[in-house]
């Protein structure tokens, strides 16, 4: 469950990674409703992934491209990079709510806590809990500093108003952004 929390950050890294290189307008509702409405069109079109087949490529990007100039983009690539910001955020929002939930709702830990602030257990059980606690804080500590710094780095990335703006369409952005997946190219 640790390695795919990490595993979750790497959308995010690439997604950094490519936009050092292009200066990103701010991300306004009419971007972020047109971005929702071609997801849900493409996903009714069955817009799939076309691996590695060079030819459907280009056939999948030329049907993107047309769809999301009926919304509102110039063009497929406006398309791409609105959706490299949304992903940014919704990755940011989506780990930060993991990770506060990894650390105050993991169950054994709250069982372990129980045991070491229960006066009925005794000094040896409750020695044992507190090592295993040890351990779970062992694993979790060093992920909260990778991931801290990463949602860090993630931020500088993206201007407050367009942050804001995806944040108040988050709801909406769920139902088309599944993390773990090119959900802005497979659905």
């Amino acid at each position: 469950m640790i390695l795919s929390k990490k595993l979750l950050f790497l959308p995010i890294f690439f997604f950094l990674l490519s936009s050092c290189f292009q200066q990103q307008a701010v991300i306004t509702e009419s971007k972020v409703k047109g971005f929702i409405a071609v997801q849900k069109k493409l996903k009714e079109l069955g817009y799939q992934n076309p691996g590695s087949d060079e030819v459907k490529k280009k056939e999948q990007f030329q049907k993107m491209d047309e769809i999301s100039k009926q919304y509102g983009f110039s063009g497929g690539f406006d398309f791409i990079m609105t959706a490299q910001k949304i992903g940014i955020v919704m990755s940011l929002v989506i780990g930060k709510e993991s990770m506060k939930s990894e650390e105050s709702e993991n169950p054994r830990k709250k069982e372990l806590l129980a045991i070491v602030n229960n006066p009925d257990i005794t000094e040896s059980e409750k020695q044992e809990a507190l090592k295993e606690l040890e351990q779970i804080q062992g694993v979790i500590d060093p992920n909260k500093v990778f991931a801290d710094a990463f949602f860090e780095l993630s931020e500088k990335a993206i201007d407050e108003q367009s942050y804001q703006t995806i944040i108040k369409y988050k709801k909406e952005l769920l139902e088309v952004f599944q993390p773990g997946e090119n959900s802005f190219l497979e659905k």
